[in-house]
């Protein structure tokens, strides 16, 4: 096997192997840059590649974002998708790169395993101090970052998600009675009852989907762009989108084949909850949101609400 940067004549191979390898939704945020592109070879044919984009920030920091790691079917299990990590490490930090980022989708175990080794999931005010005025650059630059269900990794800083931490939780709380007084305020509602409302809503979702999944076998990582769509609306929408955490197994020692029916019944359970709450309660506005957006929408960008949890078990059940 030879693993090394791209090949004039290999580009036009390797988009074919990324497009094999990664549902058709993706395809429109797929880059290669040559310069930054690996890919390994056997036998004269590309099996597996790994993309990276390279840029600077404001205040001289110079990042390293590893967008795209895929390896062919026939490919996997051999560790060829370890050593174009280790490769893209290399190269990354050959090219001065003072950070190392990456995205992973909260429900991806494969990638877990293969990253968590090395590298943390990055809160939002870790993204702050690390990066600055530069961050809106970061966020820019990060195909995903603004997707519900990814998360941001960093080789070296931030939380260990084989440990749950209150961050999460108390950052849902918080947000949960700002944005939602905030909304309630704007639109002259009852601010207890929003309030009440809000938090019923974001953390009961959280502690159903934990008692599912098992309350120490699961962990809570709250989506950082949510809280940002969250203040958006609040400030300036006809509707509320809550601040939103999802509920994953822990660590990266699992595969998804295994816990996909538990996931897809916390799915279900979850949007009866919600269905209930937007039954039985005045606000539409601040119920109806999050219920469409867990109950209708199972695709990219949109891969981390419970609509695709259930859509990947119903397809799998399907295949049997």
């Amino acid at each position: 096997m030879d693993i090394s940067l791209i090949k004039d004549g290999e580009t036009e191979e390797t988009r074919n192997l990324m497009a094999s390898c990664f549902s058709p939704s993706y395809h429109s945020i797929f880059f290669l840059h040559k310069e930054h592109t690996i890919v390994a070879r056997e036998d004269g044919r590309i099996t597996g590649g790994c993309n990276a984009d390279v840029f600077t920030i404001p205040g001289g920091k110079r990042i390293g974002y590893i967008g795209w790691l895929y390896t062919g079917d026939e490919a996997r299990g051999r560790g060829i998708a370890s050593a174009l990590r280790d490769a893209m490490y290399a190269h990354l930090e050959k090219e001065g790169c003072n950070e190392i980022l990456l995205l992973i989708e909260g429900d991806n175990p494969s990638s877990f395993k293969l990253f968590y080794q090395d590298m943390r999931i990055m809160d939002l005010f870790a993204q702050i101090r690390t990066f600055g005025i530069g961050l809106f650059k970061v966020w820019m630059r990060m195909s995903h970052f603004f997707d519900f269900g990814y998360f941001l990794w960093h080789r070296g800083q931030g939380r260990d998600i084989r440990h749950e931490s209150m961050y999460g939780w108390a950052c849902l709380a918080v947000f949960s009675i700002l944005t939602s007084m905030i909304f309630a305020l704007r639109l002259n509602a009852p601010v207890m009852e929003s309030l009440c409302l809000m938090l019923a809503l974001s953390l009961g979702r959280c502690i159903m989907m934990k008692l599912v999944l098992g309350w120490r076998h699961s962990i809570l990582l709250g989506w950082d762009t949510s809280l940002a769509y969250s203040l958006l609306s609040a400030l300036a929408m006809p509707f509320f989108i809550p601040p939103i955490a999802g509920v994953y197994v822990k660590g990266g020692d699992w595969r998804i084949a295994e816990k996909r029916s538990r996931l897809a019944l916390a799915a279900v359970l979850c949007i009866a909850f919600e269905t209930i709450l937007a039954l039985t309660t005045g606000c539409p506005r601040m119920t109806l949101p999050l219920l469409v957006m867990d109950a209708l929408l199972p695709f990219y960008p949109f891969s981390g609400f419970n609509a695709s949890r259930i859509k990947r078990h119903i397809g799998a059940a399907r295949k049997k």
